[in-house]
C-alpha cells in the first residue's frame, strides 16, 4: 500500500510539474503577443494622430479661405 501512495504522490507531482511548465510557456507567449500588439497600437495611434492633424489643418485652411 505504501508503494501505491508513493507512486500516486510522484504521479501528482509529475502532473503538477508538466502543467506548470505548459503554463509558464503559455504566459511567455501571451507576454510576447501583448508586447507586439502594444507596439502596433502605438504605431497606429501615432499615424492616426498625424493624419488627423493634417486633415484638421486642411479643413481649417479650407474654411478660412471660404470666409474671406
Amino acid at each position: 500500500m505504501a508503494k501505491k501512495r508513493g507512486s500516486a504522490l510522484l504521479s501528482a507531482l509529475l502532473i503538477l510539474f508538466v502543467v506548470t511548465l505548459f503554463s509558464l510557456a503559455a504566459m511567455q507567449q501571451i507576454a510576447q503577443w501583448q508586447a507586439g500588439y502594444q507596439s502596433l497600437l502605438k504605431h497606429e495611434k501615432e499615424t492616426f494622430n498625424t493624419r488627423f492633424d493634417d486633415w484638421s489643418r486642411q479643413q481649417s485652411a479650407a474654411t478660412s479661405d471660404t470666409k474671406d
